[in-house]
């Protein structure tokens, strides 16, 4: 390595602070057709050019592949049109792109240093779709992060499975304090 990088860049590397993870984000335009005769030419974006997120629910190459995986079958459907193409394959990833970065933001959210409330609220969090899960499958999806983890889920689906949820955890809750009122009221009468 001595020979390959300088001092002063391994002084300079050294002094560094590091570099910052990007905020999550995603493009709502996917393409754009070239103005020509035949329109066969256009752009595309994919991967971080679309949508870009730190590391920490594991999904940055996964949705590159999977963004090149639906453009290969718009490129399929429409028989190489790239006219044809570009905007279906717009029209079939546009719609998992807002959840992929809900995804992102909540499912495993470490980069945005939280203090230590917000960890232990988040791990709080975790635990009680865990066990409502295992409890009650048929109504409670496990947490966002470990459905990630199922490859035949779109990430709309499961950031829907994950609103869902935390419905039903606010509707429990509340029947929970009503509950709970309900007995102390009527323990309070025979007072």
């Amino acid at each position: 390595i001595n020979e390959i990088v300088l001092s002063e860049e391994k002084e300079r590397f050294a002094k560094s602070e590091g570099g910052y993870f990007p905020i999550a984000q995603y493009c709502s335009g996917l393409h754009y057709l070239l103005s020509n005769t035949d329109n066969s030419s256009g752009v595309i974006l994919l991967g971080d050019a679309v949508h870009c997120f730190p590391p920490d629910i594991g999904q940055g190459v996964n949705s590159a592949l999977e963004d090149v995986f639906i453009l290969n079958q718009a490129l399929d459907k429409t028989n190489d049109i790239i006219s044809d193409a570009l905007p279906l394959f717009e029209s079939l990833r546009s719609p998992d792109m807002k959840p992929l970065i809900r995804l992102a933001q909540t499912a495993f959210p470490w980069q945005y240093n939280q203090d230590i409330l917000g960890k232990r609220l988040w791990s709080i969090n975790f635990f009680i779709r865990l066990l409502l899960s295992k409890i009650l499958p048929f109504i409670f999806t496990p947490p966002a992060f470990m459905l990630i983890q199922n490859h035949k889920l779109s990430y709309r689906q499961i950031w829907g499975m994950a609103q869902r949820t935390t419905i039903y955890i606010y509707v429990l809750g509340i029947v929970m304090i009503l509950g709970i009122m309900a007995l102390f009221l009527d323990n309070f009468q025979y007072f």
